[in-house]
């Protein structure tokens, strides 16, 4: 058994929905457990076996808005015993073959280590490694030659047949070596995640709906991947293959219909080609990326190494209008799993850039970071190149949201007016209208 079941759990509520979370810390501290590990798996199993019911509840976030409407997303979130349940059930079947996905075509919500605190790997990890795995494709042959063929499939996980995960889902219970009870007991959990997201699907919200989101394309997943091989690369429901030009036709005629054999419809509106040539220009700014985390581990070397100057640091930071959560930093500094790493990562600090960070530095390197990463926003919002294509407008939204978050931690709140003028002029601009429902 993992250790840990009560972390993951805390950890997926924790990013997903905060009353359940809240509820889930107060339910631990009343415990009065001296082993949380234990009694929270031996809570969980019992609870399978007897095949208690399993509450969730609904709760809406917005998708998107428009001129005319705001859309919503309709998302599940389990009660503290339901989240509990699929941590443990996802750390029991975690071992077994029939629960892995093919690795080198699956890039999304991937096992963990035994040790991690988490029912998956962190999801960046996987996309990071899809973005190279396509980038070597493409550099083994002629780039010019290739082409890079990107679609997705349209409400994947609300138009998921129920009934059919949860036969594909105790077929495999069948084929481990979990005992009956068990695996019974494991089949009622899923039947009660389906029925508290009124059977609409896979639930949104749900860190046991994942697996099913892997499930309902196992047979696309065999298809494709005998078809195109390694070529073939999923994100959750974002599909990409590797293919020469000459092979358009042949690629999406079979990416259709291995999606429609399981009654998904690819989304036209983000179905396009690429040529191998312009797949370098997709990505984001490399070098941004990796000094935002640089400042970032900064803070939290030096509040590892530091921990008596947190103050110091926060007044700091505060006084250049910088808004990072040093809170969090300081609580990571103090775990004791990263403590054990805290010599590992010096080492490679040292090793990379021969110095380790001070309260100057970082101050330095913010001020700069804020610099380039507001010049590289002003340069996306007045970018007026007509004739945008999917991709790009697809690369738009990405781009921005992306420096937008990050320019959230290095402005102070009453600064942001100025981030929302130069927003407000992009969205108004010609030929704009799908990166304005964003």
């Amino acid at each position: 058994m993992a250790r840990g079941i009560a972390i993951r759990a805390a950890n997926h509520a924790r990013r997903e929905y905060l009353p359940t979370y809240l509820a889930l810390r107060f339910m631990f501290e009343r415990s009065g457990q001296t082993d949380l590990d234990d009694w929270v798996a031996n809570l969980a199993r019992a609870t399978c076996i007897t095949e208690r019911s399993l509450p969730y509840r609904g709760y809406r976030i917005v998708k998107s808005i428009s001129e005319e409407e705001i859309q919503y997303r309709e998302c599940f979130a389990p009660s503290p015993l339901a989240l509990l349940v699929e941590a443990y059930i996802l750390s029991e079947i975690s071992e077994f073959e029939a629960f892995q996905a093919p690795r080198q075509n699956v890039y999304s919500y991937r096992w963990p280590s035994r040790k991690s605190g988490h029912s998956y790997q962190f999801f960046l990890s996987g996309y990071k490694a899809r973005q190279r795995k396509i980038a070597e494709l493409l550099s083994r042959a002629n780039e010019q030659s290739l082409a890079v063929f990107i679609t997705d499939i349209e409400r994947f996980y609300p138009s998921a047949n129920s009934e059919k995960l949860l036969n594909r889902f105790e077929a495999r219970l069948r084929s481990t070596t979990l005992e009956d009870g068990l695996a019974r007991g494991f089949r009622h959990a899923a039947a009660q995640m389906f029925a508290g997201g009124r059977n609409t699907g896979i639930p949104i919200g749900s860190a046991l709906g994942h697996l099913f989101g892997h499930i309902a394309l196992e047979k696309v997943d065999i298809s494709l991947s005998e078809r195109f091989g390694e070529s073939y690369l999923r994100y959750v429901d974002d599909i990409v293959i590797v293919a020469p030009r000459d092979m358009k036709d042949e690629v999406e005629r079979a990416v259709r219909e291995a999606v429609s054999q399981e009654g998904f419809t690819l989304n036209a509106d983000k179905t396009f080609w690429v040529r191998g040539a312009e797949w370098t220009d997709t990505n984001l700014n490399e070098n941004l990326q990796q000094r935002f985390e640089d400042i970032k581990n900064d803070m939290l070397l030096f509040l590892t190494w530091h921990p008596q100057s947190f103050s110091a640091l926060r007044d700091a930071l505060r006084s250049e209008g910088f808004n990072f959560p040093l809170s969090v930093f300081r609580s990571m500094a103090t775990y004791s799993r990263f403590r054990a790493i805290f010599p590992k990562a010096l080492k490679h600090i040292w090793k990379r850039r021969q110095w380790l960070p001070t309260l100057e530095s970082i101050i330095a390197e913010g001020k700069e970071l804020k610099r380039d990463m507001l010049e590289h926003y002003k340069a996306l919002v007045t970018d007026s190149t007509p004739e945008r294509s999917p991709l790009d407008t697809k690369l738009d939204a990405q781009r921005l949201k992306w420096c937008l978050n990050r320019l959230m931690y290095l402005f102070a709140p009453g600064e942001l007016t100025c981030l929302r003028t130069f927003i407000r002029r992009r969205l108004e601009s010609p030929g704009c209208i799908r990166l304005a429902a964003w």
